[in-house]
Order: structure tokens, then C-alpha cells, then sequence
């Protein structure tokens, strides 16, 4: 569709509109473009109107209506030219401004087009349309000012249509990106009423649902959209994130694949997918399609990271150690990627390293209780129970109901024999978690050690009932 915008002058004359040139022969060539044109013929329009201009090299309009043509063909740069050149001749052509803006849009060059716009809007150009691009053009340059800027002209482009659906769901968009859920809901609402057969609304406005953590309603406006347009990917894709977090992890699944369906090349689906599978135990699955989105995206993290827990989860663990070193390659910063392979390096007996990765983690992140407690293990595992002790009870410190924390610093009063301080450990972390068979067990053998022969028995037994098998 052609958007043709041009402030008309108080009293029109040849000159105005199509330039200098009054030829006869050139109108006819103009005449016969814009029919070409009308009729969506664009190269017989570019032919046509290539003509007039050869014939009236001055004529305005021609390069105007050639450029429109070229922008239909996709030949945006073409078309810029022309739009520029109709512009030079005619400066007061808000049309040409326009129209160039949208190219500009087109080739990714938004300050430019913001220009145009706004141009277009001084010279006379005051509709909904414009506008409407104008708050396009703001938020695809991005930054916190253009999306101000473009709330501010999406809702001028309101005020000058109020029943375009399109209008509010680009300024719900706005304000879902600053946060500000509840008025992008009432945005995405309002476009639905105007328009309730708008698939990618309902998306969008199930996206704003999940922001808040209101899976259910998301949920229910991705089936909406995937029931006005079963191929539309990104709400397939959608409400499989939405299933996975409320817990339904073979639904989500199944929304990963159809999102595959419809786009076999999209890493995120294949990762995602991925770790669902993982979430269920199926690691060999999990690994096919974490591979499969590192072959789509090679440098996204995300896919070696949930690769990595799928390979420690078959017990393969240099090849967790490989995709974590790969993933700290991608992403030095990633505290969890240090503290997770350094629980890798543990369970194949790397002590050191461990020792070291923990260090690094709790370097990045201070704050995290995790690897805290992790390290400690490496510290008991190297004989250093002291070091042990602090590092859990640093972790107590963040986390005071962290019942490993009190498990793990039981084993460091235990390693230095002192029985009293280990069963309190034990104790506490049974106290936070009733069902922690490896407390019950160590408790049991602290009491034994101390001949309590009848607490040792029962707590052994207690081990035993909750699945401690040694």
C-alpha cells in the first residue's frame, strides 16, 4: 500500500506540483506510471516514469511516484534516491518526506527516518499514519528517550484515529518494555476490543500477563492467538515458556516442537525444549537438542549451560567441564557456570579445581550462598576442615534455613572430631529438612561414635526409611 502525504499549496499550480516541465509527452508518460502503479506493474512504472524524467529532468513528482515504486519492488535504496532527488526539487513536499522515512525504516536507518517524520508532520503532514511510524521509528532506535518519544506519538496517533487497534498495541508494547504492566494491559485490551481477531495482540498481551507472572492468563490468550492463527510462531513458542514455568513440562514440550514445526532454524525453541527434557530426566534428548540450537546459534551460552547439567546428569562429566569452560569462554562474568563446573570437578575427584572455580564464583557473586557451601566440600575433600567451617557458616549467614550448609558443616566438626558441634549441624539441618536421609545417617553415625547406641540405631533406621542407601 502506498501512503501519499503532501501538504497542498494555498493556490496549486504546475510548477508547484509536478516541477518546471509542462510537457505534454512527459505528463503522459506520469499518467500512464501512476496507471502502471495502480496496478502493482512496478517495473512498467519505473520504465514509464524513467521516461518522464528523461523528458523533464526537473519533474518533481515523477521521481516521487518512481521512488514509490521502487520502495514497493523492495529497492529501497532506489527509492531514498528518488524521494531525495523530489526533494530537492520540491522542498516543501511533505509526500517525499514521508515516504523516504518509511525507506529509511526499511534499511534500518531510524534516526533518519525519525527526521523525515517529523518533517513530514511540520510541513503538514498530521494523520494517524504518520505518527504511528514516527513511534515506530522511536522504538526500533531504542534507548530510554526514544521510548518516551515514541509513547508520546503513538499516542498522538491515538488521538487522530482512536479506534486503530495497531496504536495501542505498539504503546502497550512501550510500557510493557518499562515495566509498566497494567497499563499494557489496558493498551493490549483496548486493541482487542477494536479488533478481537488480531492473533499477535492476543500474544502480545499474553506476553505482558507473563511479565507479571500471571501464567494462566497468558496461557489463555496464547490459545486464543494460536486459534486465530495456528502459525504463528512466537505464540506456540510463548506458551510453551508459560507451561514450563507453571510446571507442565511435557505440555511445553509439545509447544517447543510445533514451534519447530513452523521454524526448524530458531535456537531458542531447540534449547528450551532441551531443558524441559532435562527437567524430566530425559538427558540424552535434552543433549540432541541443546546441540542441535549451539549448530543454530554457536555463541549462545545458554545452550553449553543446559548441555553441560544434561551431561553431568548422565555422569559425563569432563564432557560438563568442556560445555561450562565454553560457556565462561562466552561469558567470563557467569558466576553459575564457574559454580556449577566446579560441582563437575568434584564429582570426578578434581578437588583443586573445584577449589579454585568456587573461589572464582564467590568473587563474581558474594552474595550467593551456593558456592559457599560447595567450596566447603572441596575444603573438607583437601583436608581443611576450618576453611570448611567458615565458608558454611558464611553461607548460614546469607541463607540461615540453607539445611545443606548445616549438613556440610556437620562433616567439617565431624572431620575435626568434634562429635558435639557435628550432631548439632545434623540436627539443624534435619530441622529445615525432615527428609534429609544423609543427615539422619551421619547423625547416626556421630552418635555411634559416641556409643549412644540407641539414638545411632534410630537415626540409621530414619536414613534408611527415606531411601539412604550408602
Amino acid at each position: 500500500m502506498l501512503n501519499l502525504f503532501f501538504k497542498k499549496p494555498e493556490s496549486p499550480t504546475i510548477e508547484d506540483t509536478f516541477g518546471t516541465s509542462d510537457t505534454p509527452t512527459s505528463h503522459e508518460m506520469f499518467d500512464k506510471g501512476l496507471e502502471a502503479i495502480c496496478q502493482d506493474d512496478w517495473d512498467t512504472a519505473i520504465g514509464l516514469l524513467t521516461e518522464a524524467i528523461r523528458l523533464s529532468p526537473t519533474f518533481a513528482m515523477a521521481y516521487l511516484f518512481r521512488g514509490c515504486a521502487y520502495s514497493c519492488k523492495g529497492d529501497t535504496d532506489d527509492a531514498i534516491a528518488d524521494f531525495t532527488e523530489s526533494i530537492n526539487l520540491n522542498p516543501g513536499s511533505a509526500m517525499a518526506y514521508y515516504d523516504r522515512g518509511l525507506d529509511h525504516c526499511k534499511n534500518g536507518d531510524h534516526a533518519q527516518a525519525i527526521q523525515d517524520y517529523l518533517q513530514a508532520i511540520r510541513l503538514g503532514v498530521d494523520d494517524e499514519d504518520v505518527h504511528f511510524h514516527l513511534g515506530n521509528a522511536y522504538q526500533a532506535a531504542g534507548g530510554n528517550d526514544n521510548a518516551l518519544n515514541a509513547l508520546s506519538a503513538y499516542t498522538e496517533a491515538i488521538k487522530r484515529d482512536p479506534e486503530c487497534p495497531w496504536s495501542y498495541s505498539n504503546r502497550g508494547a512501550i510500557y510493557e518494555t518499562m515495566g509498566d504492566f497494567e497499563s499494557a494491559l489496558a493498551d493490549y485490551s483496548e486493541a482487542i476490543r477494536i479488533d478481537p481477531h488480531q492473533a499477535e495482540i492476543y500474544r502480545n498481551r499474553g506476553d505482558a500477563f507473563a511479565d507479571m507472572g500471571d501464567y494462566k492468563s497468558a496461557i489463555r490468550d496464547y490459545d486464543e492467538a494460536i486459534w486465530l492463527d495456528p502459525r504463528l510462531y512466537e505464540a506456540w513458542y510463548s506458551r510453551g515458556l508459560a507451561q514450563s514455568r507453571t510446571g507442565n513440562v511435557k505440555c511445553a514440550i509439545a509447544d517447543y516442537s510445533e514451534a519447530i514445526c513452523l521454524r526448524p532454524n530458531h535456537a531458542d525453541a531447540y534449547n528450551n525444549r532441551g531443558l524441559a527434557h532435562y527437567r524430566l530426566g530425559n538427558f540424552k534428548r535434552a543433549i540432541k537438542d541443546c546441540s542441535r540450537a549451539i549448530e543454530q546459534e554457536p555463541s549462545d551460552p545458554k545452550a553449553y549451560f543446559n548441555r553441560a547439567m544434561a551431561h553431568s546428569g548422565m555422569d559425563d562429566y569432563q564432557s560438563a567441564i568442556s560445555d561450562y569452560s565454553e560457556v565462561i569462554r562466552l561469558e567470563p562474568g557467569s558466576a553459575e557456570a564457574f559454580n556449577n563446573r566446579g560441582i563437575a570437578y568434584l564429582d570426578c575427584d578434581k578437588f583443586k579445581p573445584a577449589l579454585a572455580d568456587f573461589t572464582k564464583a564467590i568473587k563474581l557473586a558474594p552474595n550467593e550462598c551456593a558456592a559457599y557451601s560447595n567450596r566447603a566440600i572441596a575444603y573438607i575433600e583437601l583436608g581443611r576442615p576450618k576453611r570448611a567451617i567458615a565458608d558454611c557458616t558464611e553461607a548460614l549467614r546469607l541463607n540461615p534455613n540453607l539445611a545443606q550448609a548445616h549438613y556440610i558443616r556437620g562433616h567439617a566438626h565431624a572431620q575435626r572430631n568434634d562429635l558435639r558441634r557435628a550432631i548439632s549441624d545434623f540436627t539443624k539441618a534435619i530441622a529445615i529438612d525432615p527428609s534429609h536421609a544423609h543427615a539422619y545417617h551421619y547423625r547416626g553415625l556421630a552418635y555411634q561414635k559416641r556409643g549412644d547406641r540407641a539414638k545411632a540405631d534410630s537415626d540409621l533406621a530414619k536414613a534408611k526409611e527415606l531411601g539412604y542407601g550408602g
